[in-house]
């Protein structure tokens, strides 16, 4: 589906939950977000540059540093320079 290139990696992250207020009004998680948040996605796709990331691996980087390619029904798929890439997180 997306291939990374130039040093970037494909993300994919679980869609985002809808809230909805007492009153109806829905709020997306981004509406709420703190500027600093951090996520933890899997790798879709990488380079193979200095982290040497493969596909599967888990990975923490800040929300805002990601950039949103599209989706499907389950997962969003973002790309992010792999210096965006704060932690890989073993298991």
């Amino acid at each position: 589906m997306y291939k990374a290139v130039g040093g970037g990696v494909i993300i994919q992250t679980l869609k985002e939950a809808v809230r909805k207020t007492e009153g109806g009004i829905i709020l997306s998680d981004n509406a709420m977000d703190n500027p600093h948040k951090t996520i933890q996605a899997t790798v879709y796709d990488a380079t193979g540059g200095v982290l040497g990331l493969q596909k599967g691996d888990v990975v923490l980087l800040q929300k805002h540093s990601a950039v949103r390619l599209g989706g499907d029904d389950e997962f969003e798929y973002h790309t992010v320079k792999e210096s965006a890439i704060i932690a890989v997180i073993e298991e």
